[in-house]
């Protein structure tokens, strides 16, 4: 995963449990900020969303 942010493995950064807080913090005030928009998101358009992410996911990890 790190090649794709221009890292070798033995420069990728050290995950500590502070950084893991973080992130979690950042995704749930992340959830709150983008939770209206895509609320109003029917099942359909929701599927095709999650398809969509799921293909782009994809490729990245390919």
């Amino acid at each position: 995963m790190w090649k794709q942010f221009g890292y070798t493995e033995e420069e990728a950064p050290v995950i500590t449990d502070a950084i893991k807080a973080a992130r979690a913090e950042a995704e749930r005030i992340t959830d709150r900020i983008v939770e209206p928009a895509y609320a109003v998101l029917t099942d359909a358009e929701r599927t095709v969303l999650v398809d969509g992410m799921r293909a782009v996911k994809a490729a990245l990890t390919a």
